[in-house]
């Protein structure tokens, strides 16, 4: 459910925006409502620059891309997206050393000074405590919806919006006092070496430095940051080492060891000094929530938030609480070079304990390092506190100006308003040092404690939410540890020091400027927070209506480790890498019990962790021959065999026994347990939504298309689901055309959807129209008017906006004038559109619903509008049509559908359809909705896909290239492979994003046992036997299993003629010790050849190209090490079309100029004199293989599908004739890339 008072964000739909209306559920409201007004060109096409045109702009739609943008999407200054480029390896050196910089290096010798070494032990480790609650809190909510607003945002969905409004200027605050900080210490550390420069010229050479950096976009940034970062580690490590020496003795005048703890003492100031160094504490942690925001532009933030999370353990363990331990070893806490208010000298702690041990150029080394560290403590200031007020302004929180960006995606507004604000650090230069830093760093605590408060009660809130709407905790991208009473402590403990913190003003005598400083950001924040939900009349938002949808990324799911339930380990990795898995961890689902390994173990094993699912794919057995059985098998599996066999054979000879047959036949190899086709809907959420309503053998569901288009992969999901779902509990199925929008239907998209559903093998009990109750549903429109519940509106988009909350949607919402009408003016009104009496836009059919409602869904949406086009079915009857609203949730109930199942973004207007039917009083169907999934390195919107076939990019709209069904049925993806790939992938609620990589995977291991094997060359080479006569007439035909692991395919017979053809890779005319294929005096074995042939000679024509090769049969020799495909003379010619990727990137809609320039010149390759063994005819002939459901009464060319040995898995493909045969590769074998 959206939240309340304002515009629900429009969902973003990979799979193809604007052809789903029918498929999965309805389109947005906004949507729904520009149709109306007829401004939809192609359907629900062009649906992004309609709907930020006419109605009000999501919170969540410009922050960053929370889909990913599709070709119509805005790209002006103040909707133009960030760019998502930061890496898993950034977001980690992020959290493990963002904020080490200046701060901490002198804070902490503030800190120090208040509270002696064991003071500053307890409130960084209490704070600690702390912190790493508050990160797993944002750690769970950030992987599951990453946007650049973060907890700015979860504040506003999760809580009410006002207190967003106040939490956002906080924390901007936050770090604007943070980033003043740091360009005072940076003066006070160079002031270590001269005073040449004064201190506001540091500054100010700084202050453009910073602005500089951050203008070169979020890569850059992250690049630097991680490096700096890096920089900053390694000065704490060298600091540790030397810390140990110089305590021992090792290093300096003298052992010191504890001798500070005891003189002057372990506390500065007992009870007091703690409570100060609380402020100090919380400053110096501010930081580490920054990984909720860079998880916005992360590329991946499913691996790198939790990674990023987790390693706040050891940034709290190592840094933090390991720097204090050793200044205080080091330095007392009254050494006059500490700064405090008083002092006269500002340095930090590092530098004077090496300079008291004597080691003058370490000191100079590590202030050095300190001062490069500076750019990356402001670097990380600047980017955050920019990215919260551009957050701000886009979403009517702070002024518009500052919601712009540039081509790079970078917010110059926000960084430059941001940046003069932090020339706060320029006020007071004649003060002293001391007095202005502690000044800076208390305002900045206090802020700090209220950020952390309110990431923990959204947190809470989130969680309730999940809970009131029914949600799996189970799929949860990552899981929070020690839930709730962590969330619950922190809350607490924040409250708590928020108050704490500052109670020594309290203590005799009284101290009024302690006390504004301590506190004043309190009265602020709450008349922030009155003041807003005063003006904008905010509401708390309601657990039920609570927005847990918008701004999810398209992620992997169903990986390995999840099916198993365990991280396998590879035994192939180095035992560091291997620690790496077990500690650092691949998958990130379930709950974070372990933190991981410190950073540099798990940054050096960062691009080693693939994802499972990846992993599953890439890591395809590598097939060899088994010569023995004729079976192709992984290397692994082979080398064990032969290994088995020489020890039988050894053990034969040594007892001069002949061995049995059965001894030498190898062990059976142990397939994979079937997946069950009905497993979705034994259990999980489809077996949930069931048990809500168990309807058995009266179970009715519908597969509503639009047929405006063709289908592709992700509607047969859609279909699976629906028909699958009614077949396994007795059910049937109807096939509803949803077609009430003349402008883009067509005949064809009707003939091809029927074709493509029984394709798939399944059978609709009957194949109805929604324009079939065109009667009945203007009959109940008439009677939405008589009941009051629908009204003629004339208003323009202008208004429309306005009614709706406003161009931001913060403003009040109100209804329409033309609700007062009476019935009578209504009806006569409606009557008037039905009779032609408006133009289009004029007038629409409104529903009179709730407009005080925190789900747009009820806000007085669209039911009729006027379109004057003829109908494919119902001709030039009908001027006005109803709206997905109108049509949907009334077909359903004529049509006694029981589980309407559609699709989550859909999940708001679950509202709008059950109030539809409840208040027609009629009968009421069951909605419910499942996450859809989208595949990378392609696209699926229909105009992406037919300006792809108008300008000849592809042949057409089934080139095999492109993810149309009916382009995966001529590539020749069996539908057994496309069912069997959306059952493994199961049915939840979450948006899925699945590697190329594994949906080829899954269509390899179907077509391993279902498809014939044959011998193919793509590129013949002639090779003469010049013994063939010498053989037995026993061998002159070999007779060839269509498959060793499928004797029910049965045989053929395959002549071995004097002249054959191999492929000429196979061939090399200098052989090499790594090559194992056919050389010149080298023996190789030909698949199914009684013998190996040796070469003898070869020619070559006027090019140098060889034309021939001449060869004998090697009868004595040993067995060779490799087996190559060949033909016999004879053979059939046929045309090889070897496809690949047509795109080159993962996301070619987010490629920079459009997914044209993403295309990829070297996609196919033609392969026009490739040879074909004999064995082909049969296989033709008894063709579909495999005889699938939907192929077994009808089916084409494309069902002729083999395995080339050695080459890949093929296709005829309809270009073929009876004189001429077309080939197309469906999927390779992923053969081994190294085989020589």
């Amino acid at each position: 459910m959206p939240k309340p008072d304002k515009a629900a964000p429009v969902p973003l739909n990979p799979i193809g925006d604007e052809d789903l209306r029918g498929i999965f559920g309805q389109p947005s409201q906004e949507l729904t409502m520009a149709a109306a007004h007829g401004e939809l060109e192609e359907n629900q096409g062009k649906n992004s620059n309609l709907i930020f045109n006419a109605f009000p702009e999501s919170n969540h739609k410009t922050s960053v891309e929370d889909g990913v943008p599709g070709e119509d999407s805005p790209k002006d200054a103040f909707s133009a997206p960030l760019h998502r480029k930061l890496k898993s390896r950034h977001l980690q050196m992020i959290a493990i050393g963002g904020i080490i910089g200046p701060g901490i290096l002198v804070g902490s010798g503030n800190a120090l000074n208040n509270g002696g070494p064991a003071g500053v032990l307890i409130s960084f480790a209490l704070v600690g405590i702390i912190v790493f609650f508050v990160m797993q809190a944002l750690g769970e909510m950030a992987t599951l919806i990453p946007v650049t607003g973060s907890f700015v945002e979860y504040a506003e969905r999760f809580m009410d919006d006002s207190v967003a409004f106040a939490l956002g200027w906080a924390y901007w605050y936050l770090w604007v006092t943070v980033l003043a900080n740091e360009y005072t210490s940076i003066g006070l550390v160079i002031g270590y070496w001269t005073d040449t420069v004064p201190l506001w010229g540091w500054i100010l050479i700084f202050w453009f430095l910073f602005l500089g950096m951050s203008s070169l976009g979020v890569l850059v940034y992250g690049e630097v940051e991680f490096w700096l970062a890096l920089i900053k580690v390694i000065s704490l490590i060298v600091f540790f080492i030397l810390a140990i020496c110089i305590s021992s003795g090792g290093i300096g005048p003298q052992k010191i060891g504890f001798k500070y703890w005891h003189e002057p003492g372990a506390f500065a100031d007992s009870i007091n000094g703690v409570a100060k160094t609380f402020v100090v504490a919380g400053t110096l942690y501010a930081g580490t929530e920054m990984v909720g925001i860079t998880a916005g532009e992360s590329s991946n933030p499913r691996r790198a938030v939790p990674r990023a999370i987790r390693q706040v353990f050891w940034r709290i363990l190592v840094f933090y609480l390991g720097l204090m331990f050793f200044i205080g070893i080091l330095i007392p806490y009254n050494d006059p070079g500490l700064l405090s208010s008083g002092s006269k000298t500002a340095s930090s702690p590092l530098t004077i304990a090496l300079t008291e041990a004597g080691i003058l150029p370490a000191a100079h080394l590590i202030n050095a390092l300190i001062a490069i560290s500076v750019l990356s403590a402001g670097n990380s200031s600047l980017y955050v506190a920019s990215r919260t007020i551009l957050y701000m302004a886009r979403n009517g929180k702070a002024p518009r100006f500052l919601g712009v960006t540039n081509k790079a995606g970078v917010p110059w507004a926000a960084l430059i308003f941001t940046n003069v604000f932090a020339c706060i650090s320029f006020l007071d230069l004649s003060s002293s040092a001391g007095v202005l830093y502690s000044a800076l760093i208390t305002l900045s605590g206090v802020a700090t404690f209220i950020v952390w408060g309110s990431i923990s009660i959204a947190h809470i809130r989130f969680r309730r939410a999940l809970k009131a709407q029914n949600q799996d905790l189970s799929l949860l991208p990552y899981r929070s540890s020690f839930y709730p009473y962590g969330t619950y402590f922190s809350v607490g403990a924040n409250i708590f020091l928020v108050f704490f913190q500052g109670y020594t003003a309290f203590l005799n005598p009284f101290s009024a400027k302690d006390f504004v400083i301590n506190y004043i950001l309190i009265p602020v924040f709450l008349i922030l927070v009155v003041g807003y939900k005063f003006w904008n009349k905010t509401k708390w938002v309601k657990l039920e209506e609570m927005d847990i949808w918008s701004g999810r990324r398209e992620e992997v799911v169903q990986d390995v480790s999840r099916a198993q339930g365990t991280k396998p380990i590879d035994k192939g990795k180095l035992w560091w890498k291997r620690l790496g898995d077990v500690f650092v961890g691949i998958n990130t689902d379930g709950p974070s019990v372990f933190p991981d390994i410190p950073y540099l173990i798990s940054s050096f094993c960062d691009s080693n962790l693939p994802n499972m699912a990846d992993a599953v794919a890439e890591g395809v057995a590598k097939l060899q021959l088994d010569e023995e059985t004729g079976e192709m098998v992984s290397k692994g599996e082979l080398k064990k065999r032969i290994a088995k066999r020489a020890k039988k054979a050894s053990k034969a000879q040594q007892t001069k026994a002949p061995a049995p047959k059965t001894e030498n036949a190898p062990k059976p190899k142990q397939e994979e347990a079937p997946i069950d086709p009905d497993s979705m809907f034994k259990e999980g959420f489809l077996a949930k939504v069931y048990e809500e309503r168990p309807t058995g053998p009266d179970t009715v569901t519908r597969f509503p298309p639009e047929p405006n288009g063709f289908l592709h992969l992700g509607h047969a999901k859609a279909i699976a689901i629906n028909f699958g779902f009614a077949r396994y509990h007795g059910g049937k199925t109807n096939l509803r055309f949803d077609d009430t929008n003349p402008e883009a239907e067509e005949e064809v998209y009707f003939s091809s959807i029927i074709e493509i559903v029984e394709w798939l093998g399944f059978k609709p009990h009957a194949i109805t129209y929604s324009s079939d109750n065109f009667d009945r549903l203007y009959a109940h429109a008439e009677q939405l008017i008589t009941l009051q519940k629908a009204y003629v509106c004339h208003c323009p988009d202008t208004e429309l906006k306005l009614q709706r909350g406003g161009e931001k949607g913060t403003s009040p919402r109100y209804r329409c004038q033309h609700a007062e009408q009476d019935v009578e003016t209504n009806l006569q009104k409606f009557r008037d559109m039905r009779d032609g009496k408006y133009k289009p836009q004029a007038a629409f059919l409104r529903f009179k619903q709730d407009i005080e409602s925190g789900n747009p869904q009820n806000w007085d949406i669209a039911a009729y509008r006027v379109l004057a086009k003829h109908h494919y079915r119902t001709g030039d009857k009908w001027v006005i049509y109803p709206t997905y609203d109108m049509t949907h949730g009334v077909t359903d109930s004529f049509e006694g559908i029981t589980h309407s199942l559609c699709t989550t973004e859909f999940y708001q207007s679950r509202e709008s359809y059950e109030w539809l039917n409840k208040t027609l009083s009629i009968y009421e169907p069951m909605q419910r909705e499942y996450g859809r999934f989208n595949i990378t390195g392609t696209i699926m919107s229909k105009r992406g896909l037919k300006k792809l076939v108008d300008e000849k990019y592809v042949r057409a709209w089934d080139d095999p290239r492109l993810y149309t069904l009916i382009a995966l049925r001529r590539r020749g993806i069996p539908p057994g492979a496309i069912l069997s790939f959306i059952n493994d992938l199961g049915v939840t609620t979450a948006n899925t994003l699945i590697r190329l990589t594994r949906f080829e995977q899954s269509i390899r291991r179907y077509l391993e046992m279902t498809v014939p094997r044959l011998m193919l060359v793509l590129n013949p080479l002639k090779v003469v036997l010049e013994d063939v006569d010498s053989l037995e007439e026993s061998v002159r035909e070999a007779n060839v299993p269509f498959s060793p692991k499928s004797p029910e395919f049965g045989s053929h017979k395959v002549p071995v003629t004097k002249t054959v053809y191999i492929d000429h890779s196979d061939f090399r005319e200098v052989d090499s010790k790594d090559y194992f294929r056919l050389a010149p005096g080298k023996t190789v074995g030909l698949l199914n050849m009684p013998y190996p042939i040796t070469a003898t000679s070869f020619s070559k024509d006027a090019d140098g190209k060889i034309t021939e090769v001449r060869a004998v049969f090697n009868k004595e020799g040993k067995k060779p090490k490799t087996y190559i495909q060949w033909v016999p003379e004879g053979s059939r010619n046929v045309e090889v079309r070897i496809h690949t990727a047509l795109f080159k990137s993962d996301d070619p809609s987010s490629v920079e100029g459009g997914f044209l320039n993403d295309i990829s010149p070297n996609s196919e390759d033609i392969y026009p004199d490739a040879l074909i063994e004999p064995g082909f005819e049969e296989v033709r002939r008894r063709a579909p293989w495999p005889e699938a459901e939907g192929e077994k009464e009808k089916h084409g060319p494309e069902s002729v599908r083999f395995q080339a040995l050695r080459i890949a898995y093929f296709a005829m493909d309809s270009d073929s004739t009876e004189d001429k045969v077309v080939l197309n590769r469906i999927v390779s074998l992923k053969e081994d890339i190294g085989k020589k």
